[in-house]
């Protein structure tokens, strides 16, 4: 049984990575960030995917705006800008980058996505930081029971400080 499971989740993580992550192999295949930040743990045990990671990450550095905000998928022709990003999304950038140098022991990756980090750090404190919370973003959407979901302003505040403690 757990054979079959290491085989499905070795097919999905290649059905989900086309040349950058991508949320699913049948409908969109967006780069959305969140997922990319989800998977890329398991993507980095499996694969030696760093290459594609520093292209993405990369990416996702020259999808930031001036002001530091990043869509809620990379690569984007502009749409994610407004809808669809958020601090769960944006953890991509650090997470990303994180999880390649646990795994393979190569700060370089970390090193490249320091100037976007810091960048995105300032446009939470300037944009976003209401008191000591951050609360903007699609949340969380993986609780079992809706009453049960945290708020935005939790999780978002939550990868606000994890953001912060990467860069």
């Amino acid at each position: 049984m757990l054979n079959k499971l290491q085989a499905a989740t070795r097919v999905s993580d290649l059905a989900n990575f086309y040349y950058f992550p991508t949320d699913c192999p049948h409908r969109e295949k967006n780069g959305w960030m969140g997922d990319a930040a989800a998977s890329v743990e398991t993507a980095q045990y499996l694969y030696d995917n760093t290459a594609a990671y520093r292209k993405w990450v990369a990416d996702i550095s020259d999808a930031q705006r001036p002001s530091g905000e990043l869509p809620g998928i990379v690569p984007t022709s502009g749409w994610g800008y407004f809808w669809g990003n958020g601090p769960g999304w944006d953890a991509a950038l650090g997470v990303v980058a994180e999880a390649v140098y646990r795994h393979k022991g190569d700060p370089r990756l970390l090193i490249e996505a320091y100037p976007a980090l810091k960048k995105l750090c300032g446009f939470y404190a300037r944009e976003k930081l209401r008191g000591d919370l951050v609360d903007w973003g699609l949340g969380d959407w993986g609780a079992p029971k809706p009453e049960k979901m945290p708020t935005v302003a939790y999780t978002s505040s939550c990868h606000v400080m994890r953001t912060h403690e990467i860069a």
